[in-house]
C-alpha cells in the first residue's frame, strides 16, 4: 500500500510539473507583424504583387485582418474568414517591399481571432524567395542573420536582413561581423565597418533593411 501511494504521489507531483511548463514558441499565432526586403529584378521590368499565404488548424471560422497601418502609398485593408484545411492567398502591392538600406514605414500587420500560420513569397523575374511568418509572441530580442552573396561585381546582388518593429521606441543595436575585413554597411550616410555597431530607435510597423556587396552573415 505504502508503494501504491508514492507512487500516486509522484504521479500527481509529475502530472502538476509538466502542467507548470510552458509549451514553446512556434509558428502559430494571432498576430504578425512582417515586411517583405528588396528582391533583384534581373533584366525585365516586370514586377509582380507580394504574397502572403496564411492557414489555419482551426475548426471554426477564423476571422483575419492584413493591414498597413503606416503606410499610405497605396495602403492595404483585407478582412477575410479561412477554417482547417482553408489556405487563403493576399496579394499586395510591390510598393511596400523595401529598397536600399533605409529605415521606412512598410511593416504589414496580421490580427485573427485564432491561431493562424503566415507564409510569404517576394517574387521577381528569375528570383522566388519565401519566408516564414513567426508570431509576435514568439519573438526575442537577439538574433543573428545567415546571408548568401554572389559578390563578384557583375550585377547588384547584395546580401541583407530586415527587421520589423512591434513596439514604440524599440532600441536596435546592430553589429557588423569582423570576419570580412572589406565589409562596410552604409546607413543614414554614415559608413559602418567590421566589428561596427550602431543603434537605430524603430517604432511599431517601421521597418528597417541593411545591405552590403560582402555577406553580412553574423550580423
Amino acid at each position: 500500500m505504502t508503494c501504491l501511494i508514492l507512487s500516486l504521489c509522484i504521479g500527481i507531483s509529475l502530472a502538476i510539473q509538466a502542467g507548470s511548463i510552458p509549451s514553446p514558441p512556434d509558428n502559430r499565432g494571432d498576430e504578425f507583424v512582417l515586411m517583405f526586403m528588396e528582391n533583384l529584378n534581373y533584366g525585365t521590368n516586370k514586377t509582380f504583387p507580394l504574397e502572403l499565404y496564411i492557414s489555419t488548424q482551426e475548426q471554426r471560422d477564423v476571422h483575419v485582418t492584413v493591414t498597413t497601418p503606416k503606410w499610405s502609398n497605396p495602403a492595404f485593408n483585407e478582412t477575410f474568414t479561412i477554417k482547417d484545411g482553408q489556405v487563403h492567398k493576399v496579394l499586395i502591392d510591390d510598393a511596400l517591399r523595401m529598397i536600399g538600406s533605409d529605415l521606412s514605414s512598410k511593416g504589414i500587420h496580421i490580427t485573427a481571432d485564432a491561431e493562424v500560420v503566415c507564409y510569404g513569397a517576394n517574387k521577381m523575374s528569375l528570383s522566388n524567395d519565401v519566408f516564414l511568418g513567426i508570431p509576435t509572441d514568439a519573438l526575442g530580442t537577439e538574433y543573428y542573420a545567415v546571408t548568401h552573396c554572389d559578390c563578384d561585381g557583375i550585377d547588384d546582388t547584395k546580401s541583407e536582413v530586415g527587421i520589423a518593429s512591434v513596439y514604440d521606441g524599440t532600441s536596435i543595436t546592430i553589429t557588423l561581423p569582423k570576419s570580412d575585413p572589406n565589409l562596410s554597411v552604409t546607413y543614414n550616410s554614415k559608413k559602418y565597418g567590421p566589428g561596427d555597431s550602431f543603434t537605430v530607435t524603430m517604432d511599431r510597423y517601421d521597418t528597417l533593411q541593411l545591405q552590403s556587396d560582402r555577406d553580412l552573415t553574423g550580423i
